[in-house]
């Protein structure tokens, strides 16, 4: 007897990873985590220095990554300064 197969939606998956990175901001290093829920127009700022970092569908989107001003980190690693 086999097993099913569970799988996530798309949108699903897209909440979990973005609760399970973490985002460095480049001008001042501050540690920040996204909220999934927001919408895809959202400004994205630093807590620490009000730094606009974009738009959260950037984020969200892997192949935009380069439209942010943040780098990832995984949640369990201190981020390297």
């Amino acid at each position: 007897m086999a097993r099913p197969i569970l799988s996530l939606s798309p949108k699903a998956t897209e909440a979990f990873r973005l609760k399970t990175t973490a985002w460095v901001c480049k001008p001042c290093g501050a540690r920040l985590t996204l909220d999934p829920d927001g919408a895809d127009d959202d400004v994205v700022r630093c807590p620490t220095c009000q730094a606009k970092l974009g738009k959260l569908a950037a984020f969200k989107r892997p192949d935009e990554a380069g439209q942010v001003r943040a780098r990832k980190v995984p949640l369990q690693d201190p981020p390297k300064v």
